[in-house]
Formats: structure tokens, C-alpha cells, sequence
């Protein structure tokens, strides 16, 4: 056997145990475990990480989300619709979190819970909302839209 061919397959022999043992660092040793073993985060569904609901009371509108610990929304892609017209919601949600996200930069997030009052100039008959949301352990949701009916 080649001293290419000893190093390949030497390569090859590592590559196939570090595919199939997880690695971490703890006090200065290495501690091994079976990737089967190694705790990935688990993350809800989105509709659990981000609880959303709307009342029509008089003549206003109130919509609120619950916002799972570890969880976020971002301000800028809440979206309202009443009746199919778009709802300019500037000025109308409540101050959040001013955080520096790695891709969108300085951006204005929502933990816990986020609450905001409306009041439309119409009775609201359908109601069509767009948010988005991440988990702070890396996971962020696609744009969700939630459409309700009102009689």
C-alpha cells in the first residue's frame, strides 16, 4: 500500500467516525457521544410559539399575540388588513426591543407579549394579519398570515 493510499483511507476512516460521534469541549477535555445522543433544540410549531388572537369589541379591534420565552416577533412584518384594506400600522404598535440581527441589522423585535388596538373605520367583517417570528436558538419562521371572519 502507497503512503497516498494509507493517508486516504486513514482520511476516510476519521471522516466515517466524526460522521457518526458528536464532539464537545468541557473543561479541557473532549467528551464524546453518540450523534444519537447529542441534544438538538426542539422548536414549537409556529402557532404555538406565537399565540394569535383578535376580538372585535364595539368599535374596536384588538389582536394580541403570546409570545413563547425564546421566542420573538419582528415589528416591521406585522401587516393588518380589514375588510381587504390595508391597515397603515405606524405610529400604532407599542415600543419594542431594539436588538442587532446578523441579517436585517438594527431591527425593533417583541418578546413576550405584544397587544395592539385598532379602530377601523368600517365594521370589520374579515380580518387578514402577517407576522413573523424566530427562536432566539436559530430557528426563524416563514411569513405566516392569519385570516378570521367576523359576522
Amino acid at each position: 500500500m502507497s503512503f497516498k493510499e494509507f493517508i486516504t483511507k486513514l482520511l476516510y476512516g476519521i471522516f466515517i467516525i466524526l460522521y457518526g460521534v458528536g464532539f464537545a469541549w468541557s473543561d479541557e477535555k473532549l467528551l464524546v457521544a453518540p450523534a444519537s445522543q447529542i441534544i438538538q433544540p426542539e422548536f414549537l410549531p409556529v402557532d404555538e410559539a406565537f399565540k394569535f388572537t383578535a376580538v372585535s369589541l364595539g368599535q374596536y379591534l384588538y389582536l394580541e399575540w403570546q409570545i413563547e420565552s425564546g421566542y420573538y416577533l419582528y415589528g416591521k412584518s406585522i401587516s393588518l388588513k380589514i375588510n381587504e384594506k390595508a391597515i397603515e400600522l405606524s405610529g400604532k404598535l407599542p415600543e419594542g426591543v431594539v436588538v442587532q440581527d446578523e441579517y436585517f441589522g438594527k431591527v425593533e423585535v417583541f418578546y413576550s407579549r405584544l397587544e395592539l388596538k385598532v379602530q377601523p373605520d368600517d365594521q370589520v367583517t374579515k380580518l387578514e394579519v402577517g407576522y413573523k417570528g424566530c427562536s432566539e436558538a436559530g430557528l426563524c419562521y416563514p411569513q405566516q398570515t392569519r385570516v378570521q371572519q367576523f359576522q
